[in-house]
């Protein structure tokens, strides 16, 4: 008999307001909601174990919203029921601001804690594997412009062969530097070529500011 097994991702679950942040895209100052949701391994369609738990902060006005790291979804989730009970008069604009403060939530500025939010993009690791990669791809190119140099790149003709008798060990060694560049600059232009969408996210997230009430 074959077994149906797959993933599933739940449906979203609004945990409540968390925290006041003015959106960038709409302009509008709300209470952001916190919604969590969960993929489910599953066996003839039924969820049994859940295998990733994902926390987001969105926008209510537009749906504009962020996903928190592991610590920052749980410093929403217990900053909801001081939110809610602010939002109802039930407690003061100080002891709110306190909790929040206390959540770390918010950095000394007032501006978004970055490390609890989930930046998309490469992470460091394939970073480093991109940089890699494109070094090596800069290494083939250097090595392939150095066996099209003429002995005259070195010098004159006569300084060539007094310094450098033997053609192949001077191209050896032209290789060898070639490569070394390459390599040093294709690394370095990848791995800031793969840092872009990060920072990109980084500055739309920045952009975002914090209020203790709308």
């Amino acid at each position: 008999m074959a077994i149906i097994w797959g993933y599933r991702r739940g449906a979203a679950r609004d945990l409540g307001p968390a925290l006041a942040i003015r959106c960038s895209t709409c302009a509008e100052l709300e209470f952001w909601h916190l919604q969590r949701s969960v993929t489910w391994f599953t066996i003839f369609f039924i969820p049994l174990i859940p295998l990733l738990r994902q926390h987001f902060l969105l926008c209510p006005k537009c749906g504009n919203g962020m996903e928190l790291e592991r610590e920052g979804g749980n410093a929403a989730r217990r900053l909801v029921p001081q939110t809610l009970a602010f939002t109802r008069g039930e407690l003061g604009k100080d002891t709110y601001l306190e909790s929040v403060k206390q959540s770390r939530f918010l950095t000394a500025d007032g501006s978004l804690n970055m490390n609890f939010i989930r930046v998309k993009g490469l992470s460091r690791t394939m970073r480093l594997l991109v940089s890699a990669l494109i070094g090596v791809v800069g290494v083939f190119v250097f090595v392939a412009l150095a066996q099209l140099l003429p002995p005259e790149f070195l010098g004159s003709e006569s300084q060539f062969r007094r310094l450098h008798p033997d053609w192949p060990l001077a191209l050896y060694w032209v290789t060898a530097y070639g490569a070394l560049v390459g390599f040093a600059l294709g690394a370095v232009l990848g791995f800031w070529l793969a840092g872009v969408p990060r920072r990109r996210a980084r500055a739309r997230l920045s952009a975002l500011r914090t209020a203790p009430s709308p």
